[in-house]
């Protein structure tokens, strides 16, 4: 629009200073317009400009943040990560809110340094331009139920129904930690009730658990197995996924498969490619 009203502008304009030229008979006429009295004779183009593009930085999301015993997890930190990281810090009430977000794709991640050993949550979220969204269900924090760090290769397990086989000659410390040192921590969630949006998977979340040190990279990946029987049929088979906060993307990790007694195991050459949010998908 802006491109077609400066055009027609242009051509009044051009229109007015031929008229305000008048040629070489009227220079000494004495009874023509000067160019700005021609220019001024002329009435500015109406406005037909009717800017509907949605703002880029009014998109907004609301949520609540709260303990693994349900109270409100006061001071957590929450943030929208994407070129840059947006910081929010959880209201008395463990509400947080995020506005004049742009419309993007984002990290979102929670912790707190309140109370130690709780784990560090992450997730993606697609937010769209003036899209004001409120999160389905409070956001729980837990605390991990395992944590210990790694001498030698060993069997870990975590919260009961997952055990690790972890190598620390194939841990890498998160970027920017002053603590290389080995060490897995975690905690088993129930997808349905974690309040963790997960959409982002493009896919039905059957199980998932928070691992830390969070952020650290394991290769090869670590192989694993569940202890409870799932009650699925054996040769069911799940993707593997586990977020990667730098890179903004959930990494393959391969596929697991429901064994005869009904537990899962990673299968031949996949599992654990990065401490963090870990789902087995469908």
């Amino acid at each position: 629009m802006k491109t077609i009203r400066s055009s027609h502008w242009l051509s009044l304009a051009l229109i007015a200073s031929v008229i305000s030229c008048g040629g070489s008979d009227d220079k000494d006429d004495g009874g023509s317009d000067t160019g700005e009295e021609a220019d001024a004779d002329i009435p500015p183009p109406p406005d037909t400009d009717t800017d509907t593009d949605a703002d880029p930085e009014t998109a907004e999301l609301h949520g609540t943040v709260v303990y693994d015993d349900g109270s409100p997890a006061a001071g957590a930190t929450v943030r929208m990560c994407s070129m840059y990281c947006i910081t929010k810090e959880a209201d008395e009430s463990g509400n947080f809110a995020f506005e004049a977000l742009a419309g993007d794709y984002y990290a979102f991640d929670l912790e707190t340094h309140a109370v130690e050993d709780h784990a560090t949550l992450l997730t993606f979220l697609e937010i769209a331009q003036e899209e004001v969204r409120t999160l389905d269900m409070p956001v729980v924090l837990p605390q991990y139920t395992h944590s210990s760090n790694l001498t030698s290769s060993a069997e870990i397990t975590i919260a009961a129904n997952l055990i690790i086989d972890a190598d620390p000659s194939g841990y890498s410390a998160p970027l920017g930690s002053t603590d290389d040192t080995p060490s897995v921590a975690g905690v088993s969630m129930e997808p349905g009730t974690a309040g963790l949006p997960l959409e982002s998977t493009q896919g039905q979340v059957y199980a998932m658990w928070y691992l830390g040190t969070w952020n650290a990279e394991i290769e090869p990946a670590w192989s694993f197995r569940t202890t409870e029987d799932s009650g699925l049929e054996p040769g069911t088979s799940f993707n593997i996924l586990a977020g990667d906060y730098l890179n903004l993307t959930w990494i393959d990790g391969g596929t697991a498969t429901v064994q005869n007694d009904g537990t899962i195991a990673s299968d031949s050459g996949s599992g654990i490619p990065m401490l963090s949010t870990l789902v087995l998908t469908q």
